[in-house]
């Protein structure tokens, strides 16, 4: 049986509410930049960080504009959220992550983005962005205003660096023994999992967002595209804590900071990214 009017009318609700988010941030690119607030030493912080949050949404703003493409992958991210109103109440975002996968959405969008000239592994790559938000974004019932928990560069690595999706969006690979992430996969992710997050709760969390996103594009200067200097980088270890290192590469469980876990080398050819 398909879904009925009130959950027709609940999926249409809540697009509506992403549909404005996404014109909300488009809309961005016709404001001026302001400059950080210079007025009193108290607000000298705020100022920094009103002016890394203007400097975001233009940036993606700008990106719309400049390839209007990536307007349609943001609608394609809308669709595929709206999983949520066929699944019960409380069903997380992994849940709806299966779904997309298991009725072939994720493969139709790929079509779709191929329709307007978009090359196929660029498509994928896209998507595999998608999914990786979706899955870590709202529970079904939940809209794109609903709060979501802590956002952080910090929060973001230690919960992810040692899952499948990360690892495979990043293009980790085990080389020299050193884990080595792709310069070029890593800034592709630095746009696009901003942008679909942003979109997925709206203005409100804008601030959050962009810091996060800024924490992430120091840290990638620095971190001589080494997985694990990354990852020290954006949340350093206490001076009582052993030494991290990360799972294997087939990214199976998830290390803890604090535990120690030797990487297997995976099988086949790998070489060194970033250099």
């Amino acid at each position: 049986a398909g879904p009925d009017s009130k959950t027709i009318q609940h999926a249409v609700k809540d697009f509506i509410v992403y549909l404005e988010a996404f014109l909300t941030l488009v809309k961005e690119a016709k404001k001026p930049a302001k400059p950080a607030s210079k007025a009193a030493p108290d607000t000298k912080t705020a100022g920094k960080q009103d002016a890394v949050t203007v400097k975001f949404l233009h940036t993606l703003a700008e990106a719309v504009f400049a390839r209007p493409v990536i307007a349609v992958f943001g609608l394609g991210y809308g669709l595929l959220r709206l999983l949520r109103t066929v699944l019960k109440k409380g069903a997380d975002g992994g849940d709806v992550k299966v779904l997309a996968e298991h009725w072939g959405l994720d493969r139709k969008l790929r079509e779709a983005f191929e329709g307007l000239g978009v090359s196929g592994d660029e498509a994928w790559r896209i998507i595999e962005i998608m999914k990786a938000v979706l899955a870590r974004t709202g529970a079904a019932g939940k809209t794109a205003s609903a709060s979501p928990g802590e956002i952080t560069a910090q929060s973001l690595v230690l919960e992810n660096y040692d899952a499948a999706d990360f690892r495979s969006i990043l293009r980790v690979n085990f080389f020299e023994n050193t884990f080595w992430f792709n310069k070029e996969a890593f800034e592709e992710a630095l746009f696009y999992v901003p942008l679909f997050t942003l979109l997925e709760y709206g203005q409100t969390r804008a601030e959050a967002v962009a810091l996060a996103a800024e924490q992430f594009r120091k840290a990638e200067a620095s971190s001589e595209y080494k997985l694990d200097r990354l990852i020290d980088l954006l949340a350093p270890k206490p001076p009582s804590a052993k030494t991290r290192t990360i799972g294997t590469a087939a990214g199976s469980g998830t290390a803890k900071a604090g535990t120690k876990k030797e990487p297997a080398k995976p099988k086949g050819r790998n070489k060194k990214n970033g250099k």
